[in-house]
């Protein structure tokens, strides 16, 4: 058994929400902190009272030694492009290494993954949320995985929405603090390159399969619209969207 403190000390397992895992991994995408511990996440807000739970996750990445130095490992996730979810998978596999030698993904179900980790000795809320914060990873690190695990779980589709911020439109907000209705957006013509990249990304697409979950169907739009919506910029995104929305449904005719 390794000690803690030692160099090789791994924490087992990992049961951060793996929506306040993933702001800290953007942040620390961005620069290399001397130190990650506990009062650097409360400096940016990262996972009010589950600070030690996400320190400890990226321990289980080897990102941060047992002191929360970063180690070499940091790097690999600063990078942009394919490359950042390629490495973040290699990242992945070497801290799952035992649970990736005994389930294929490609064919497992969720409560496979919930039972390996009630395996680890420990209760079943603690399982369930090792569960979710390993196939919130494997999503981020874009590995296949099974339509029953592609598809985010309905706790995971609230904590999306709850931690989805929307910037405040001042140029609305009447006297009394109060919003009037949003002005309507503007349409700008999308460059050559920006245009191409969304074709590209359109070609993308998976062939549909009737046999897919509903789950899974939406998993594929959902992955499908946050990657269309950073190719371009607020506006071209808006346009993006209406665009997209009035392919996806008919007109409705109008009444008579």
């Amino acid at each position: 058994m390794i000690k803690k403190g030692s160099k090789n000390w791994h924490p087992t397992p990992a049961y951060a929400p793996w929506s306040e895992m993933q702001k800290a991994l953007e942040k620390l995408r961005h620069f290399r902190p001397s130190r990650v511990d506990i009062p650097l996440l409360q400096t940016y807000g990262i996972a009010p009272k589950n600070e030690r739970a996400v320190v400890n996750a990226l321990k289980y990445l080897r990102l941060v030694d047992a002191s929360g130095v970063p180690t070499d490992n940091l790097s690999l996730v600063q990078v942009k492009g394919d490359d950042y979810a390629r490495n973040l998978a290699g990242l992945v596999r070497d801290a799952y290494a035992d649970l990736f030698s005994r389930i294929d993904l490609t064919s497992a179900l969720p409560e496979t993954i919930h039972n390996y980790f009630l395996a680890q000795k420990v209760g079943p809320t603690v399982a369930a949320k090792c569960c979710r914060l390993f196939l919130g990873l494997c999503r981020e690190a874009a590995l296949p995985l099974s339509p029953a695990l592609s598809a985010p779980s309905a706790r995971e589709r609230r904590q999306s929405n709850t931690h989805r911020s929307f910037p405040r439109n001042h140029a609305t907000e009447t006297s009394n603090g109060r919003h009037g209705a949003l002005p309507a957006p503007v349409r700008t013509d999308p460059s050559p390159d920006l245009l191409q990249a969304k074709i590209r990304l359109f070609e993308k697409l998976p062939n549909f399969d009737a046999s897919w979950k509903p789950e899974a169907i939406e998993l594929v739009f959902r992955e499908f619209h946050r990657l269309f919506d950073r190719l371009g910029d607020a506006a071209e995104v808006g346009q993006a969207g209406e665009t997209s929305e009035s392919v996806a449904r008919p007109a409705r005719r109008p009444r008579r």
